[in-house]
């Protein structure tokens, strides 16, 4: 019966809030040092840029509606081989003034 509960509990949290969708808190610069399966072609070149909300903002104020927070690109870059991710929120006037 817990187990039940659980997952009750779980799918009351709307589909923006979790899994993939779920928002990331703060601003990442990653370079992976080790690959562990595989490689990335060395002719593949260029930048991948997601651009969407992110339910985080930079004060307290809990929001649940997938476009309530501020907005956040995430960059996923590849160049000879080597991968490299970063994020950053939108600087919109909203966001400066939180």
């Amino acid at each position: 019966m817990k187990m039940r509960n659980d997952k009750a509990k779980a799918n009351l949290v709307p589909f923006s809030m979790r899994g993939n969708f779920k928002s990331v808190d703060s601003e990442l610069m990653y370079n992976p040092t080790e690959i562990l399966k595989g490689r990335i072609p060395t002719d593949i070149n260029g930048t991948f840029l997601k651009n969407g909300p992110n339910l985080k903002t930079k004060t307290s104020v809990k929001r649940e509606h997938w476009f309530a927070g501020d907005g956040m690109i995430h960059a996923i870059m590849i160049s000879d081989g080597v991968l490299s991710y970063a994020n950053k929120f939108t600087r919109t006037n909203k966001f400066i003034s939180e």
